[in-house]
């Protein structure tokens, strides 16, 4: 009975030094991460994905074609400083493409959050955008 007080507290413990930032509840979720492309189709996403690097040239473009019927998605692009460069929220039904151009060659950060997300979504950049 005392190991497991003690390895609930621990547990806690943990949750509350990383403030619980990493998350990730899902249904019928499947995620495809290649070089340039990362997909996303869930009927029920709540989450956090944190991590993703994109290299991308002067004038690329990053497309973010998002299909969904409920939930909110939101998808954050930083610098290689940690400064936000782009961010897009959509919430509710919505079907259509944000778009970010890069303005130099550089490493860009993606999070990826959702809430009660239910639909499919498409981040592209680099060569897969071209083809």
């Amino acid at each position: 009975m005392k190991k497991t007080i003690f390895i609930f507290y621990m547990v806690l413990m943990i949750c509350l030094m990383t403030g619980c930032t990493y998350y990730n509840v899902s249904a019928i979720n499947v995620e495809n991460r290649k070089e340039n492309s990362i997909t996303r189709s869930s009927s029920y996403w709540s989450g956090l994905q944190k991590g993703d690097r994109l290299e991308v040239n002067e004038g690329e473009v990053v497309n973010f074609n998002i299909e969904m019927e409920k939930g909110n998605v939101t998808f954050i692009l930083e610098d290689s400083e940690g400064k936000e460069v782009f961010t897009v929220t959509k919430e509710g039904a919505y079907s259509g493409t944000e778009t970010y151009v890069s303005e130099k060659t550089e490493t860009l950060w993606l999070t990826e959050k959702g809430k009660g997300f239910k639909g499919k979504y498409e981040i592209i950049w680099g060569e897969e955008e071209e083809n």
